[in-house]
């Protein structure tokens, strides 16, 4: 599990990209290798595609395997997440105006290119574009982000996180995204509040997806689960053992968003809300007091 990445780095800045990544990613020296040769191979791609960009920031965002919890963060009850090592990377570069230019380095996705204003307009249902429109929309109707004033950027998507496998890789790209618009107009509100915006922002997409794989993307830690209380978001961490080791298995079975699943997990949340006033009610009438949703503490 991965230390979290509170300030961007700047690639132009920062001539030993090596300690920086060993220490964001809690690695021993001698195993920081493969790492390097990523960050290198995505910065050259970005450079081939953006020439003459500065200055050059880079953002991570990690997805995350949750332990304890499921279909109940929109309920209002805690979770338990960990951040994983594998993540979405964005390197970027600001613009002189609005437009957002962003490529992937997997080439089934093409470049998209939108004006960072409102109102934000999806592209066709499904186009991993709208997680990066998401953000933006999110982080300018929250006025986190002036819209007047605000700038776009210009950047280049890379992610070790296999596509619809469950690992949150569309809530890492979201966060990245954000992270991104934030350098680029100087902003960096409060984590606990930017994991707020944008678990609302997501929801852009179409997905009625509660707080969870924000939270844990921007506020997990090294070495430790996140425990997350809803309404309002509050987290805790709690370490776990050293020498513990989650092994994490691809079934290879996708979950695409943009088509049954999505609307699975839809009336998931429906069904999951229905439930839970119908227990209300039956708790209220057989004790005779309202029985107030609260998240545990």
């Amino acid at each position: 599990m991965p230390n979290p990445v509170n300030s961007p780095l700047d690639i132009s800045a920062h001539n030993n990209l090596t300690e920086q990544l060993r220490i964001i990613y809690d690695r021993r020296e001698q195993d920081i290798g493969p790492i390097v040769a990523r960050y290198n191979r995505l910065l050259d791609l970005f450079r081939e595609r953006f020439s003459n960009a500065a200055p050059v920031f880079v953002v991570r965002a990690p997805g995350r395997v949750n332990l304890i919890g499921e279909h109940t963060d929109y309920n209002g009850y805690p979770v338990l997440p960990v951040a994983i090592d594998r993540d979405i990377v964005l390197i970027f570069t600001p613009t002189s105006d609005k437009s957002v230019q962003v490529a992937n380095e997997n080439p089934l996705f093409e470049p998209r290119i939108f004006p960072a204003e409102l109102p934000m307009t999806p592209f066709v249902q499904g186009d991993w574009g709208n997680y990066v429109k998401a953000a933006i929309g999110g982080l300018l109707g929250d006025g986190v982000v002036g819209g007047k004033s605000a700038v776009g950027f210009r950047g280049l998507v890379g992610g070790n996180l296999p596509e619809s496998s469950g690992l949150s890789s569309s809530s890492a790209l979201t966060v990245a995204s954000a992270l991104a618009f934030l350098v680029v107009n100087r902003q960096m509100p409060e984590r606990i509040g930017l994991a707020e915006t944008l678990a609302r922002a997501e929801r852009f997409v179409g997905m009625e997806g509660g707080g969870m794989d924000q939270a844990v993307s921007l506020l997990g830690e090294s070495g430790a689960a996140l425990k997350i209380d809803f309404f309002p978001l509050r987290v805790r961490s709690v370490p776990l053992p050293p020498n513990l080791v989650f092994v994490i298995c691809n079934s290879l079975v996708r979950a695409t968003k943009s088509s049954m699943a999505r609307d699975a997990y839809n009336r998931r949340v429906v069904e999951c809300r229905l439930a839970a006033a119908l227990l209300s009610k039956a708790i209220s009438d057989k004790t005779g007091r309202n029985r107030a949703r609260r998240s545990s503490s």
